[in-house]
């Protein structure tokens, strides 16, 4: 049996999958499992089944963000389970301004059981081709500044550091550990 990979932007039909992609992402970042984890940096659950219901709503209704899956086909071909998440949103946040053709990635996350097996790039990949596809000409991303393997990997893709850095703050309900920055990484599309 071979395993069979893909990655598209969600439909309302996804919401029966809405907790699956809660747990891809708060496994990802809040336990000690996978190379992703940033359980050193801020410790609490990062979001819930609600959070991820509106951003699948928010996907197919709005033009707020995308929401993109990566799911696990089974046996017939139909999505199994999902396995990675990504959200493009159309500036970081309402601290800045928006900048116009630029599009950001957040909540990009591969569940630790499947890191290392190229779904990260998969899902990247895909990302960019959406966001041409809606007229983006660049991509940004915030990595913590601590994570050379990290900013490594985004590099390995093609994003560039513009040496800009951000304050992070704790999401509230989180708790900050270790105080870091981030760095601010872009991508001609």
């Amino acid at each position: 049996m071979t395993i069979s990979y893909y990655v598209r932007q969600v439909t309302l039909e996804d919401m029966k999958f809405a907790q699956e992609g809660t747990d891809v992402y708060n496994s990802a970042y809040t336990t000690h499992d996978g190379w992703t984890t940033e359980a050193s940096i801020v410790q609490g659950k990062l979001t819930d089944k609600s959070d991820t219901e509106q951003f699948i709503y928010d996907s197919v209704k709005t033009d707020k963000l995308t929401q993109l899956f990566v799911f696990e086909k089974d046996d017939q071909g139909n999505d199994a389970h999902v396995v990675g998440t990504l959200m493009i949103v159309p500036f970081p946040d309402l601290q800045e301004l928006p900048t116009p053709g630029e599009a950001m990635i957040t909540r990009f996350a591969v569940s630790p059981n499947h890191q290392s097996k190229g779904l990260g790039r998969l899902l990247i990949e895909g990302s960019f081709k959406v966001m041409r596809e809606q007229g983006y000409e660049r991509c940004s991303i915030r990595v913590f500044e601590n994570r050379p393997e990290i900013l490594a990997w985004y590099a390995k893709v093609g994003f560039k550091d513009t040496n800009e850095r951000r304050a992070f703050k704790a999401p509230e309900g989180k708790k900050l550990v270790l105080p870091v920055g981030f760095v601010i990484m872009k991508l001609d599309l």
